[in-house]
């Protein structure tokens, strides 16, 4: 995988999922140095079985990651049914708890992001 817009596509997409490398790894059924490899753009020939748990990790099609097909427009293109209960969750509380949500959320996403 040497598409350097792919490779920038693939980081990002996980980064806007909220999903740490180790995340990643887990549903894909490899190591975080592993994926960060793939981030990187240090490893070019994926096994089929780890395109498909990469791919099922960042919520697209495993043509993506190929190269065969360009990426889907947006960021999220479906929730998990985990998701969706975190967000009705979340619409729930009033615009003060929203907010200090907000931050917690943004302060571990930089921690996870370093």
């Amino acid at each position: 995988m040497k598409d350097e817009k792919l490779i920038e596509y693939l980081k990002n997409r996980r980064l806007d999922l909220g999903l740490s490398l180790r995340d990643v790894a887990q549903i894909a059924g490899v190591n975080a140095s592993t994926v960060k490899r793939w981030e990187d753009g240090r490893i070019e020939d994926m096994k089929r079985d780890k395109i498909e748990g990469y791919a099922k990790a960042l919520h697209i099609p495993p043509a993506v990651i190929m190269g065969w097909q360009a990426p889907p427009a947006g960021i999220i293109t479906e929730l998990t049914n985990y998701e969706e209960q975190l967000l009705m969750k979340f619409r729930s509380l009033d615009s003060d708890d929203q907010h200090m949500v907000e931050k917690m959320i943004n302060r571990l996403y930089a921690e996870v992001s370093q």
